[in-house]
């Protein structure tokens, strides 16, 4: 298995995705997980890790060194976001592995991972080759150059181009491409095409995010990462254009910003009346309790937000975006409410904020429908027969 991250803590979207495959693969496979990391790992990661895998590689990554593998790469007329990731002494000790006891399947998480496939399809067993994509990686690319200033537009659009043919060539290589909604596999089909895309969808720790009780105050809440474009966009889209004019409806109503890495375009929003920057906490769910409605203002979202269904499952009304709300399988207005415009949060919001019953009845019925959806065993059910094959049952793979 390749991540382009480490999958534990599973504290943001990707790596809660990553985790939790994982811990589904070590059921059913001796697991060798090679990864990448920004910092050192914490003792007690290290400790979850190995007691799921059977052999473990975490190689440093540095921003830097990523900037000149990607530029190197730019200039050649290839993509950036495979050579981003790349890293000689990852390459060489998964080599090494299937050198040592070749593997039944690889499970190559994001495009960033694609190119540590390069020799492990040579030998005479090949392998199966799953592509879990989660969401159309060039599709996003695309969106975010849409509103993006020249120059940097055309550097995106232009990834976005290099990145679908990266796309194409591996995907349709591939025993499977995974993506997280059934909307995704229809877009992937459109843009990109061939392979064999499967929905393998994301779910909801329903223990972890228990019901919390309903919060009096009027705080709004966004929960993410702070370093990562759409959520900057977002926070800044909604405390400049939305935010006034909820206060001006509700007086005294808050937003906190929640999530490691603000940057200084996020702690500036501080200085607003009524924003508040939170930053990195241990248990998001100790500052949901003071919340009383989450919003996901994304302009730019694919796949599913994993922000939404977890505040979901803490019983909390959430508003999105049509862009954020796509990929949540939630009836519009009952399990969660979606506005277009500034003018339209505001008069949602102020609702919720004001109506104390229909916020309740939201949020209860938010809860219900993640329910519903059955958690984490059930999104992943059909992974071992889709990794490893029909005739999987019963065996020990190695992956």
């Amino acid at each position: 298995m390749l991540t382009h991250r480490v999958p534990y803590p599973p504290d943001r979207g990707d790596r809660i995705r990553s985790w939790h495959v994982l811990c589904a693969l070590a059921q059913h496979a001796d697991v060798s997980l090679g990864c990448l990391s920004d910092a050192p790992v914490p003792s007690p990661s290290l400790k979850k890790l190995d007691a799921l895998t059977d052999r473990l590689s975490i190689q440093p990554i540095s921003r830097m060194g990523s900037a000149m593998r990607g530029g190197l790469s730019w200039v050649r007329g290839e993509a950036i976001t495979p050579a981003w990731f790349s890293r000689d002494s990852l390459r060489k000790r998964v080599q090494a592995w299937q050198s040592e006891r070749p593997f039944d399947a690889i499970y190559v998480f994001c495009t960033g991972m694609i190119r540590y496939l390069d020799g492990l399809l040579d030998g005479p067993k090949r392998p199966r080759v799953i592509l879990d994509l989660v969401d159309v990686d060039s599709a996003k690319w695309s969106e975010l150059a849409k509103r993006a200033p020249w120059p940097i537009r055309e550097i995106l659009k232009t990834e976005a181009d290099r990145l679908k043919g990266v796309e194409q060539t591996h995907g349709g290589g591939a025993d499977a491409v995974l993506l997280v909604t059934e909307a995704e596999r229809k877009l992937y089909l459109e843009r990109v095409g061939g392979g064999n895309p499967r929905v393998v969808p994301n779910g909801v720790d329903l223990s972890r995010f228990a019901p919390l009780p309903d919060y009096h105050g009027r705080t709004l809440a966004f929960v993410g990462v702070m370093n990562y474009w759409p959520n900057v966009e977002a926070v800044d889209w909604f405390a400049r254009s939305v935010l006034p004019r909820i206060r001006s409806r509700c007086p005294g109503t808050t937003f906190k910003i929640i999530g490691r890495s603000p940057g200084r375009a996020v702690r500036s929003l501080c200085r607003m009346d009524g924003v508040v920057v939170v930053g990195p906490v241990d248990d998001v769910r100790e500052q949901l309790r003071t919340v009383s409605v989450v919003v996901a203002p994304l302009l730019t979202a694919r796949g599913v937000q994993n922000k939404v269904l977890e505040a979901m499952a803490c019983e909390r009304a959430v508003v999105c975006t049509p862009q954020a709300a796509r990929g949540v399988d939630a009836q519009e207005g009952l399990e969660l409410a979606v506005a277009r415009h500034a003018d339209d949060w505001a008069v949602c919001l102020d609702s919720l904020l004001s109506d104390g019953d229909a916020r309740r009845r939201m949020a209860a019925a938010a809860r219900a429908r993640v329910e519903s959806m059955g958690g984490w065993g059930h999104a992943l059910s059909s992974l071992p027969e889709i990794v490893f094959g029909r005739d999987s049952s019963g065996l020990r793979k190695a992956a």
